[in-house]
């Protein structure tokens, strides 16, 4: 069993973190500043501001999944709980072994499809454990059936306990808001705010490759065209790359292998569906089994397996009304032709599940 990374060593991090992002803004003035307020050693504090990394940073290229490569499962993982439906232990283990397989790319290929090679080592039962372990706000819980009845009185005892007039209000205060209270807003409107001093910095052409990948979502096709042929134009041109370009080359490389494991993984998702979507239209009896293939009615032997079809299908429907006091007869097609021919697929065993703390 794999333990958690402990709340100290968590705790840590986020010490050096803050330190690290203190040096660096100004907030304090050296390494050794930095290390005595927060209780940290010096020297981790230094090794950390002239670039260095932390255990898990420096242990990613022995991990079978790149850090890109397992934030895009992260957000898997985010959107499939936020839709009510958290993925398994399974599951995510399938996810990664097909990121795996993936990894390489065929260049030559004007299609530019993956070459899928077999990893030497599949992925250990002990990989999710490890990797639920570097990400601690990743929990696992144990899903149960519930009535509907059980859901809805949990719903109204948990609605009382949250949403009362207290809490929302509470709320709207640490959003700044003041519903009803105007003069509490015209107060807060009337205050003078000391405008922070902007350092004025010339623009240059290479402004736009900060504007490429500003958040998660796809780039602009437009100044993703420009930016690319203005780095095409200055490695043509200049011998020695600024800092710039060097860092829009590095945001290429994460921005690509990110867009390709997205691919990847919606490409397995939808693939799911499909699966689901070819299973509900499967025939397994009645006259559409019989015809199928046929365009028309050619044969003396086809046209009877269609009556014999056709009168199966109308017994079975008097069966189903006797015992309701009621038979219903069709000459033609029945409701049961065609609604029984989609085979209902069976509900899947609720097991463990992943889910993102909020």
């Amino acid at each position: 069993m794999v333990r958690r990374k402990s709340l100290k060593v968590q705790e840590m991090e986020s010490r050096l973190a803050e330190a690290v992002l203190g040096v660096q803004n100004g907030k304090y003035k050296s390494s050794y500043e930095a290390a005595k307020e927060l209780g940290l050693s010096k020297d981790t504090v230094t090794r950390r501001v002239k670039g260095g990394s932390s255990r898990s940073e420096a242990r990613q290229s022995q991990q079978k999944l790149s850090a890109v490569q397992e934030n895009v499962l992260l957000k898997w993982i985010k959107q499939l709980t936020i839709s009510g439906y958290s993925p398994g232990h399974q599951l995510l283990k399938e996810l990664a072994e097909e990121l795996r397989s993936k990894r390489t790319y065929n260049l030559d290929c004007p299609s530019f499809d993956s070459l899928e090679l077999p990893p030497q080592h599949l992925l250990g039962h002990e990989w999710v454990p490890r990797f639920i372990k570097r990400h601690p706000h990743l929990t696992v819980v144990i899903g149960r059936r519930i009535e509907s009845i059980e859901w809805m009185e949990a719903y109204i005892k948990a609605r009382a306990d949250v949403c009362h007039h207290q809490n929302i209000e509470s709320a709207w205060r640490g959003a700044g808001l003041h519903p009803f209270n105007p003069q509490r807003v015209f107060r807060t409107l009337g205050r003078e705010f000391t405008p922070e001093v902007e350092i004025s910095k010339e623009p240059t052409q290479f402004d736009i490759f900060n504007q490429v990948f500003v958040n998660s979502s796809p780039p602009d096709v437009a100044i993703l065209q420009t930016a690319n042929n203005l780095l095409n134009s200055t490695i043509e041109n200049d011998t020695t790359l600024s800092t710039p370009v060097r860092q829009y080359i590095r945001k290429l490389t994460i921005g690509s292998e990110q867009l390709r494991a997205q691919s990847i993984v919606h490409q397995h998702d939808a693939n799911n569906l499909r699966a689901i979507m070819k299973k509900r239209t499967i025939r397994k009896k009645g006259k559409r089994l019989v015809l199928k293939g046929h365009f028309h009615i050619s044969t003396q032997e086809l046209c009877d397996a269609v009556v014999e079809a056709e009168k199966a299908t109308k017994v079975q429907t008097m069966k189903k009304g006797k015992g309701k006091g009621k038979v219903i007869e069709y000459e033609t097609e029945t409701e049961e032709d065609i609604g029984e021919e989609v085979e209902d697929e069976s509900e899947s065993d609720i097991g463990d599940c992943i889910i993102v703390d909020c």
